[in-house]
């Protein structure tokens, strides 16, 4: 009795863009057998693409450039595994067989490891010159394991966990020390069944004697930081309320609950901010410090003010977002203590949660948005000097050769006081200037005070 007949109708559409994407048989042959346990011969499926008009026509050459593209971010930036770059191409619509995946990544150099002694040690010179330079520029202070690695991925070195953090312990044995140390406390734990379920909200003001302060929302299963937010206001209600509502019309949703400074996953925070503090605060608010011990900064002093926020704010923001990028792919690792903390790298588990995993996001509807929006203060919260005297600091700083955006590297003498000799110059020059009283008036942003208006106009 000759067998019956397999029905690939319900396949068509994924066979169909496979084969057009220069997939061989045998390929799209192992994606039906890892995918729907459906084994077929060779000349079946051949004959199922004649059959459909497939067979003969022409294929392009190579694999989408974009998809190439696509995967050498998530590669590098995202740092996945070969699962999760298919499981994320598949939500994506591309759809590709493992083994075609491996092939691509070996064409585009993104080996994850080598048996080659010499390249071995190739690899580890390089590492340890990376380990050193990063150091030197304060990048990598008390990172761990996973965001260690992440952080060096992104720069393009590959080499495995375990071989970077032997190079890494060996090099600064003293952080390794510090680190652990710093790790042992208690933390509580919560259980939250989804993405947007809940969203913690919280401040940092280490830098609030400086003018700087910080305000960040982490959705809570994931810890995967929806928005950060640096500049001269967060503990007003307005602030903190146009910066929930940037984010709820970016995303085009809103979680189930919010909580703020208290519950738990404040030591969600905790960890956070500790890192963030490390990573890329920690120089900022020495050297800050050193400015004011030595005379050289006086938060009453409006001239000391307008130098320092025009210098260093687009600095700090700047490595304040490389860091969230950094967090939000680094690697979370099942904790033994904490069995409902859910493992993966947060950018996966925010964007794409596995099956059976929910979002729990609510749409949010546009006239309901500008209704909350009229029915607030509107002020720009990225402002953080007037207009008139951000103009009269650019001009200043571009005059004599600097620009605040883009910083120029620095020497590792001037590290620990990163541009103070242009900070000292524009702050004598602003001081001269406010004593001339001449225009432009030189001024700080007076902090917004409201909240909602009692009786909004609505349409």
């Amino acid at each position: 009795m000759p067998c019956p007949a397999i029905d690939l109708e319900p396949y068509k559409a994924e066979i169909t863009a496979l084969y057009q994407r220069n997939e061989p048989v045998a390929a799209i042959q192992d994606y039906l057998k890892e995918s729907f346990n459906l084994q077929l011969s060779k000349r079946t499926l051949e004959s199922r693409l004649q059959e459909w008009g497939l067979l003969h026509q022409d294929r392009t050459v190579s694999i989408n450039t974009d998809v190439q593209a696509r995967i050498k971010v998530l590669f590098f930036q995202v740092g996945l595994e070969d699962k999760d770059i298919l499981y994320v191409l598949h939500q994506e619509g591309v759809t590709l067989a493992p083994c075609t995946l491996r092939r691509m990544r070996k064409s585009l150099g993104l080996v994850r490891r080598t048996d080659s002694p010499f390249e071995r040690q190739r690899q580890t010179e390089a590492i340890l010159q990376a380990l050193i330079e990063e150091s030197e520029k304060g990048k990598i202070q008390g990172f761990g394991r996973g965001l260690l690695h992440q952080y060096i991925r992104t720069k393009g070195h590959i080499i495995t966990r375990a071989r970077l953090f032997q190079a890494y312990r060996t090099t600064f044995p003293d952080r390794v020390f510090a680190r652990r140390h710093q790790l042992q406390r208690q933390r509580g734990e919560y259980i939250v069944p989804g993405p947007n379920f809940l969203w913690s909200v919280d401040g940092y003001m280490k830098l609030e004697p400086y003018g700087i302060e910080i305000y960040a929302g982490i959705d809570a299963y994931s810890r995967y930081i929806i928005w950060i937010y640096c500049g001269i206001t967060t503990r007003t209600a307005i602030s903190v309320l146009n910066q929930f509502l940037d984010i709820v019309e970016t995303v085009q949703l809103q979680p189930q609950k919010i909580r703020s400074d208290h519950g738990s996953e404040r030591g969600r925070f905790q960890d956070i901010y500790l890192q963030l503090q490390q990573a890329a605060l920690y120089k900022s608010r020495t050297y800050f410090r050193t400015l004011k011990d030595k005379g050289l900064f006086s938060k009453s002093c409006t001239a000391d003010q307008i130098a320092l926020l025009s210098i260093y704010i687009p600095i700090i923001r700047t490595e304040i977002y490389g860091y969230v990028e950094l967090w939000n792919v680094h690697q979370i690792r099942k904790q033994r203590n904490r069995p409902n903390s859910v493992a993966g790298k947060p950018y996966i588990l925010y964007h794409h949660p596995k099956e059976g995993v929910r979002g729990y996001g609510l749409p949010i509807k546009q006239e309901v948005l500008d209704i909350q929006r009229q029915s607030v203060h509107r002020f720009d919260i990225d402002e953080y000097l007037p207009e008139e005297t951000l103009r009269f600091c650019r001009t200043v700083l571009l005059g004599i050769g600097f620009d605040p955006e883009r910083p120029p590297p620095l020497q590792p003498e001037d590290e620990a006081a990163p541009f103070r000799t242009i900070y000292l110059e524009l702050r004598e020059i602003i001081s001269f200037h406010i004593d001339l009283f001449v225009e432009p008036f030189l001024g700080l942003l007076s902090r917004p005070t409201a909240g909602r208006r009692s009786n909004p106009e609505v349409d």
